[in-house]
């Protein structure tokens, strides 16, 4: 394969981590139903669009909790090596918000400060447990042996 560069083998340790539903846990080698979006508007009712906000701000509020919760581990987004979106089309638009997903995705990929970029898939769904989220992100992040 071009670009392709041939290294001995050696087997890192896998953190596997799912961010998405409101009530989780996160232990090592597992996936955890996790952490989505917090509500961002207290006074909008529960479990609405207008409590969770649209793509963007949910998408930005899931990986900054996702950050969060490497950091704990001693991991940063520059380790995540695959992520998978899970999308749902804003009820107001009927269509999926990949380009508003895509602006809070590239504020931690692909940056400057963080080059890295994991191998990423992203799945339109029909609906979501919360009818108020449009967005629910799986990660898996390698801890590289030290040398």
């Amino acid at each position: 394969l071009k670009g392709h560069i041939n290294r001995p083998y050696r087997r890192p340790h896998t953190i596997t981590r799912q961010y998405g539903s409101e009530n989780s846990c996160i232990t090592d080698g597992n996936h955890r139903s996790g952490m989505g979006a917090p509500v961002q508007d207290k006074t909008a009712p529960p479990k609405s669009l207008e409590a969770y906000g649209d793509t963007r701000a949910q998408t930005l509020a899931s990986l900054q909790r996702i950050e969060g919760e490497l950091k704990k581990l001693n991991l940063t987004m520059g380790d995540v090596v695959q992520m998978h979106i899970y999308m749902v089309a804003d009820p107001r638009t009927k269509q999926l918000d990949f380009d508003g997903m895509m602006k809070a995705y590239t504020q931690y990929f692909g940056t400057e400060k963080q080059p890295n970029l994991p191998v990423r898939s992203a799945f339109a769904v029909a609906q979501l447990a919360n009818p108020g989220c449009l967005i629910e992100i799986e990660v898996t992040a390698v801890r590289t042996p030290k040398k």
